[in-house]
């Protein structure tokens, strides 16, 4: 077993080592201490930096749900307007085409009463034609 300082009662040279001796020791023991402290903080703070990148991504999360839900409603909005406009020009072009139709109606029976007209006043020319000619 070693002997301590305090056990072996030396000269004044000795004294001067172990007065070194016993500063380097008790630099070490500060040392080792304030490392100690050192690794604490540096564990604490990468805690809580780790905290944080949790709180962040949660964050990050939050915003990515919340713009997914303002997408998904913009979509349906989109959607649900584009369909009305469908819709409102699928009535215009029913409406046009019963439009045309009823024009077409009407013009088969203008056509109609034109050749009834234009058959009237050929048997008519034909009937003063003969009528003057005497053979009627």
């Amino acid at each position: 077993m070693n002997q301590t300082s305090l056990d072996n009662p030396g000269g004044a040279a000795d004294d001067g080592h172990i007065a070194r001796i016993v500063r380097l020791e008790t630099q070490m023991d500060n040392v080792t201490s304030a490392l100690l402290s050192l690794q604490r903080a540096q564990e604490a703070q990468h805690q809580a930096m780790m905290a944080e990148f949790a709180s962040l991504r949660d964050r990050i999360d939050d915003v990515r749900k919340e713009t997914m839900a303002r997408i998904d409603q913009s979509a349906a909005t989109t959607t649900e307007r584009f369909e009305r406009v469908t819709e409102r020009q699928d009535m215009r072009i029913d409406h046009l085409e019963q439009r045309i139709d009823h024009l077409s109606n009407r013009i088969d029976r203008l056509v109609f009463w034109m050749a009834g007209l234009m058959i009237t006043n050929v048997v008519t020319v034909v009937g003063l034609i003969l009528r003057v000619a005497g053979t009627i």
